[in-house]
């Protein structure tokens, strides 16, 4: 990385330099200077931002990335620093570009190395950077945030003096006139294909490789600057081929003939039903190579042997709103364009807010959320209103100072909070939905973690981020704890209760320790065990007997069905789906043993379908809206 500082330096410098070079050179040679300076800082400034995408990693720039990846980053940079030297001349552009583009370039690699996350446009709210330095960052990294600040302040400081000094005087000539005017022109239409074009489609047309679901995936193929620019537009998919109102009205009465649904089969006793997403869980056992001294996790254990099993998440280390979508929709991460979070369209776009809250209210139930976290963070707050929640509970309307590990509300609170809710709902005679997400075991996994730190792992000082594994692995203990006391109260109630327990992601530990230890079952492979979290489905009347690979957009319709409850003809689609291919991701294909799978024609066009289905309701007219809606004839 200090190579590319050391460029930025030297580019910074030379915006001050080349003014007192003018007066030693005739006309022409100054001209000469200026263009090859801009020049340099055009180059500089794009490798620098393809170097993020790295890890600042020099050797890896040229190698890494296809030269179309190159040329289009190349464009897009020039034209921004047009834009900048019609504004402020060129002088003042180069700085304004060099800072602007070199924070952008900093900030995604720190987002990547501490959230396995990219940067996009939102991060740039005052209410983004605002929780996340203030609940995402941990001390130092923090000092580092202010020192940069501080610089940058010195820089403006130094800038305007300098400015002030030596006046930009503007050529004011016909030529230069036009060259202003194409620049803002160029970087107009730039703005408005990010914001109104979905960048998949264009990415595909430019002979790009999109990396669906997956953020940082996308910035290792194309780029930081094109990833961002992407993430302009609030448009979720590309358009699938052959998407029509005729062929969505096909698909519909294909599922329409096919479903199973009987409706004496619906049970007359509507049982509670609670959706736990516990933050970053994961069975931190099945590193080899590693001994344990003691099982962090014995309870929720001894529970998934009986209905349980391995749930493929979309995502690593981080962007846990993306994994609640696909449980909360039944849509899937697979067919989002590469580094979009779905919460940030459905905050503001109420057309496309098909979810399972529909469907368990299309059973009378009440649906509450309930999230120990900021209310406005992945705009969650606006989201659960178009989602049609009846009560939304956040941090703001909770007292949780006395009972937190580290900066969040831990698992044993937060358990308390779900049996509170539970008492209330009971004493109302309703039957609930409860969605809810935790915090505890969110990073940083450092001596900020207020419980005990147990020795969990043998020798953990001998493996690379080990420290940070044993304490995970007491973060983990104590998620076992409060899922025992949340289970012994349910079981001894006689209302029927059923409990949906996930991670969304694994942890986001040391890389050489995943890449050293992490465990690759048969017939899978090393990317896809890296998304691999625990889950359970349990109920204190009969055993659901849901177990094996799964999705996380199966989890509603499997569990309504094994509840008796009224389901659509979505989700009985999803159901059929599930039976044909429980797991799947861009990575690869599970079947219920987590091996790898061919898929057979039929299983492709099955998830074809779906990708239709899924298209019409977030991007598309809609023409298969009963589908999602009604009850299954």
């Amino acid at each position: 990385m200090s190579i590319f500082i050391l460029l930025f330096l030297l580019g910074m410098c030379s915006t001050f330099v080349i003014r007192k070079l003018r007066q030693n050179f005739s006309t022409e040679g100054s001209t000469v200077i200026q263009v090859f300076v801009n020049l340099f800082n055009i180059v500089v400034t794009t490798l620098l931002l393809l170097a993020s995408g790295v890890k600042f990693q020099v050797s890896e720039v040229f190698s890494h990335y296809d030269k179309k990846v190159f040329l289009l980053s190349i464009f897009f940079v020039v034209t921004i620093y047009l834009f900048l030297y019609a504004l402020w001349g060129s002088d003042g552009g180069n700085l304004v570009g060099n800072i602007g583009l070199t924070i952008l370039a900093i900030g995604n690699f720190y987002k990547m190395d501490i959230r396995n996350d990219s940067v996009v446009p939102s991060d740039f709210s005052l209410s983004q950077f605002k929780n996340m330095y203030e609940n995402m960052l941990d001390k130092e990294m923090k000092q580092l945030i202010l020192y940069v600040a501080i610089f940058l302040v010195i820089i403006l400081v130094f800038t305007i003096y300098w400015f002030r000094k030596y006046p930009v005087r503007m050529n004011d000539s016909k030529k230069i006139r036009i060259a202003q005017r194409l620049s803002l022109l160029g970087l107009g239409l730039l703005f408005f294909c990010g914001v109104k074009v979905n960048a998949g489609e264009l990415y595909q047309k430019a002979g790009l490789n999109v990396a669906h679901s997956n953020a940082i995936d996308n910035v290792n193929n194309n780029g930081t600057i094109l990833h961002f620019w992407g993430n302009l537009s609030h448009q979720l998919m590309t358009k699938p081929e052959g998407y029509s109102e005729e062929t969505i009205k096909k698909i519909v009465s294909e599922i329409e003939r096919n479903n199973t649904s009987e409706k004496g089969k619906y049970s007359s006793e509507k049982p509670n039903v609670i959706f736990i997403l516990s933050e970053a869980f994961w069975d931190p056992t099945t590193l080899n190579n590693i001994t344990f001294e003691k099982d962090p996790m014995p309870f929720i254990r001894s529970i998934i042997e009986k209905s349980g099993g391995k749930m493929l998440s979309p995502e690593f280390g981080g962007n846990t709103a993306n994994v609640e979508f696909n449980v909360m929709t039944g849509f899937s991460s697979n067919f989002i364009t590469g580094g979009k979070i779905p919460y940030t369209k459905l905050a503001t776009d109420k057309h496309s807010n098909y979810n399972i809250v529909n469907n368990f209210k299309m059973n009378d139930y009440k649906a509450i959320a309930m999230h120990p976290f900021v209310s406005y963070f992945f705009g969650r707050e606006q989201v659960f209103k178009n989602f049609g929640f009846d009560q939304a509970i956040f941090e703001e309307q909770m007292k949780h100072e006395k009972n937190t590990v580290g900066a969040y509300t831990s698992d044993q609170q937060f358990v308390e909070d779900i049996k509170r809710i539970d008492q209330e709902q009971t004493e109302q005679g309703n039957p609930y939905f409860l969605h809810t997400i935790s915090m505890q075991n969110h990073f940083p996994y450092d001596n900020t973690f207020k419980y005990l730190n147990s020795p969990f792992v043998k020798e953990y000082s001998t493996i690379p981020g080990g420290e940070e594994l044993n304490l995970y692995a007491n973060g983990v203990a104590k998620t076992d704890q409060a899922m025992k006391e949340l289970i012994t109260y349910l079981e001894n109630k006689d209302q029927e209760t059923y409990v949906i327990f996930y991670g969304d992601h694994l942890p986001a530990l040391n890389d050489d320790l995943y890449k050293q230890h992490l465990t690759v079952s048969k017939g899978s492979t090393y990317d896809l065990s890296k998304h691999e979290t625990a889950y359970f489905v349990w109920s204190n009347k009969e055993n659901p007997s849901i177990t094996g690979s799964i999705s996380p957009n199966y989890f509603a319709s499997q569990v309504m069905e094994k509840a008796g409850l009224k389901t659509t003809g979505f989700q009985q689609f999803l159901n059929r789906l599930y039976n044909e291919i429980p797991a799947f991701s861009p990575l690869g294909y599970l079947d219920s043993e987590g091996k790898k799978q061919e898929l057979t024609k039929q299983q492709k066009q099955l998830l074809q379908d779906y990708n239709l289905l899924q298209y019409d309701m977030l991007e598309g007219k809609q023409y298969g809206k009963q589908l999602f809606m009604k009850e299954a004839k």
